[in-house]
């Protein structure tokens, strides 16, 4: 009996080194390190380079026109937004160069080639280079003189096309065309070649490209006249764009249309100035040089914070003294608990 209670007392020492109860293990002490909020500050300087490719052939007179006179409705859109730094250029669908009339080839027609904020009497000059007339190829070219236009034969120092183009603006298309882009594939010419382009000349951000068009979309009333074939290429392009609408080219309310189209620019461009850091939301603060913007909907500003971004409200405008102004956003950076043993090695 003796030895049977020693043996047991014996296999019960050897079942020591088993499992222990979790409540016999202590905890590691972890000490968190807190990196306390810093102050910061970002200036908002929006800015679009708006690229029309205006139809030259036979069939498009009336549909110039249009356009040119819903030029106001369009600048009046995009004025809602009184920090939009735009330029406005227009390229033919004509592939070949003309020295007579200086259009074609990718080339921006009018004089000045670009219009912008401070052009003296801009509105009316961008009314007459949208009317780049109806002489050009029967064939219509869309995204090779797209290319051309954005490409560092026209944009470099001393091209048909320098200042223009901006590699850290956002850049939006318009097309007016009654056809389908006629290029040949084969020569890095399709939708996704564009695309592909654009998204290069933008650094990769895709958030940077811009998309729309008035056009005769398939399956529209045949009092629209088209020239065939139907546009599935220009759509093509544009869903892979940001923006991406479009509307007839026949629409009773073009300049209607034409406006929305400003707004959605606006909307993606002058409203929203996204933060490169997360900030404490109470510490914001939007200043116009000396003035204090309120945080309102409507007149100022809101957090986004799904899109770590400020909102300028639709009626959020600058005084008569301020359009030379800069308007920063000021924050503290948000404070936050990391613990060290959950860093990679």
């Amino acid at each position: 009996m003796r030895v049977l209670l020693l043996s047991l007392l014996f296999f019960a020492f050897l079942g020591c080194d088993g499992p222990a109860s979790e409540k016999l293990i202590p905890k590691p002490k972890f000490e968190k390190k807190v990196f306390k909020g810093e102050v910061r500050g970002q200036e908002f300087r929006p800015q679009v380079d708006i690229l029309f490719v205006v139809d030259d052939s036979g069939s498009m007179t009336q549909h110039q026109q249009n356009l040119s006179n819903g030029m106001s409705t369009f600048i009046q859109g995009l004025n809602t937004s009184s920090f939009l730094d735009y330029h406005f250029g227009v390229i033919t669908t004509s592939l070949d160069y003309s020295s007579f009339n200086r259009s074609g080839g990718g080339a921006l027609v009018g004089n000045p080639a670009y219009v912008d904020k401070n052009t003296p009497n801009g509105l009316e000059a961008l009314r007459n280079n949208v009317l780049v007339g109806t002489g050009g190829d029967t064939t219509e070219i869309h995204f090779e003189t797209i290319k051309l236009a954005l490409s560092p034969l026209h944009t470099s120092s001393g091209g048909r096309n320098f200042g223009f183009f901006r590699p850290k603006a956002h850049l939006a298309i318009i097309f007016l065309t009654d056809t389908e882009d006629q290029g040949n594939k084969k020569n890095g010419a399709g939708p996704v070649q564009l695309y592909d382009f654009l998204l290069n000349l933008k650094g990769g951000n895709s958030d940077l490209i811009l998309g729309y068009g008035a056009i005769v979309p398939p399956n529209t009333a045949a009092d629209c006249r088209r020239d065939p074939p139907e546009p599935f290429r220009i759509l093509e392009f544009l869903n892979l764009v940001e923006g991406g609408n479009y509307f007839s080219l026949c629409d009773p309310s073009f300049g209607t249309k034409l406006a929305m189209l400003a707004n959605d620019i606006v909307d993606k461009v002058g409203r929203y100035f996204y933060l490169r850091e997360a900030p404490v939301p109470e510490t914001i603060e939007v200043k116009v040089g000396n003035r204090v913007v309120p945080s309102d909907p409507i007149v100022g500003w809101t957090y986004d914070p799904t899109r770590n971004a400020i909102y300028f409200g639709d009626e959020f405008t600058l005084n008569d003294d301020e359009e030379d102004a800069k308007l920063q956003v000021n924050f503290v950076t948000g404070t936050f608990e990391i613990d060290p043993n959950d860093q990679p090695k």
